[in-house]
């Protein structure tokens, strides 16, 4: 069974499909009746695909969205637009606050990994003149799935998210 927001949603070949999603955050509600003698310590034979489609996450901490246990990466996506001339300068983002790692994405190239404060990233040579999409994958530690019960030690910070604020910069090389 399956609820969204405390509604029931019908599951057919394992796939729970709303037809009218709500608008804002929901929270989402799995309960698995396992067959008698069927249980070997794994509900799953695999893991659990989760494919949110239309849906946005604004900046912010995860659990602010509904996902306070997710462990996985995040992807943000912007397309911005530059003129000749910025494409030429210095085009550097700076991602603020980050839980815990990124990877930043220009046009579909690589401009970096970071781990660590500062999380700035030169954009320089991949920003062309023209629409270009920026993309951020954030991910985060194993510590928010083993959080409840409170068995996160060790494992890393439970905050996740893009918190930021996010900027770009555009400066004469």
């Amino acid at each position: 069974m399956t609820w969204i927001n405390g509604t029931e949603v019908a599951v057919h070949d394992g796939v729970a499909r709303v037809k009218n999603p709500p608008t804002g955050v929901s929270k989402v509600a799995i309960r698995l009746e396992m067959e008698l003698g069927k249980y070997a310590g794994a509900a799953f034979d695999q893991p659990i695909k989760l494919k949110l489609e239309g849906g946005i996450i604004q900046q912010g901490f995860w659990q602010d969205y509904a996902l306070p246990t997710y462990s996985g990466i995040g992807i943000y996506k912007q397309k911005i637009k530059l003129d000749k001339k910025e494409s030429q300068q210095k085009v550097e983002i700076d991602l603020g606050e980050v839980y815990v790692a990124a990877e930043v994405f220009v046009n579909g190239n690589s401009a970096g990994k970071c781990v660590a404060e500062p999380y700035k990233f030169d954009l320089s040579g991949l920003v062309q003149s023209g629409e270009n999409e920026i993309e951020i994958r954030v991910a985060n530690t194993l510590a928010p799935h083993y959080s409840i019960p409170k068995k996160a030690m060790h494992l890393g910070p439970v905050k996740s998210g893009l918190v930021g604020p996010v900027q770009l910069k555009i400066a004469d090389k």
